[in-house]
């Protein structure tokens, strides 16, 4: 099974670059900062652990593992406020992400940049809708919980931390960086078992970090920067 595109765009997301970071060396994988779960989409067979304290993010992923095809094929597509449908919560969640993309917050009604790329490639749409359908059975094997990062229990596993950053970036999500205390997130890191995988921007110094690569985005550059705790091979 090769990798999976986005279900759903958020703030944040690690997709375009996940494919860079260390593979993981266990079949499980923990996302204790799930988000839109850009590392795991990349290898989807493995056994997945998503976690989030975002109740929306959690919702949303319960959902998709849960949903059949059929289903997904079944969500309306000419939308001009979600509140005019007769669908769950979960639902109008979904579709939000793709109307506003890489929001912390699912939106109502279309962005203007969906109003001005009406294929369906880029936010909601057929394209969208179907390629979701399609990739439903690849993942009804992951799990997803809402809990904060130091109630997961330890395991040997691949852990892909993607915490909220230690700056300005950090505070665009509702469960952002002031609620995270680093020193204990750092500790918590260097304590699990298996490979440990941590990502940061340039600048954070609650870990070792080091230099990965740098993003080009639509205003300025920015430099991500990671932490491995080297582990040995692990469990496939």
């Amino acid at each position: 099974m090769g990798s999976l595109k986005p279900f759903f765009s958020r703030y944040g997301s690690k997709w375009r670059i996940a494919r860079y970071y260390p593979a993981p060396q266990y079949f499980d994988i923990e996302e204790p900062f799930a988000g839109s779960a850009g590392y795991s989409l990349h290898y989807p067979h493995h056994r997945v652990r998503l976690y989030d304290q975002d109740e929306i993010v959690c919702a949303v992923w319960n959902y998709l593992i849960h949903a059949n095809p059929e289903e997904i094929r079944r969500l309306p597509i000419n939308i001009e406020h979600l509140d005019d449908h007769n669908l769950t919560l979960e639902q109008k969640w979904l579709i939000g992400y793709w109307m506003h993309k890489a929001a912390d917050w699912p939106s109502r009604i279309p962005s203007q940049w969906m109003l001005r790329y009406p294929d369906g490639s880029l936010y909601w749409g057929k394209i969208i809708r179907e390629r979701i359908a399609q990739q439903v059975p690849c993942i009804s094997h992951w799990t997803i919980e809402q809990c904060s990062y130091d109630q997961i229990p330890d395991m040997a596993a691949t852990w892909f931390i993607d915490a909220p950053y230690d700056n300005e970036a950090g505070e665009h999500y509702t469960h952002g960086r002031r609620g995270i205390d680093y020193r204990n997130l750092a500790g918590w890191c260097r304590s699990r078992s298996g490979q440990v995988i941590v990502c940061e921007n340039q600048g954070a110094d609650w870990l070792d970090f080091r230099p990965f690569r740098i993003i080009n985005g639509q205003r300025k550059q920015s430099t991500e920067v990671l932490w491995t705790n080297e582990a040995a091979s692990g469990r496939h």
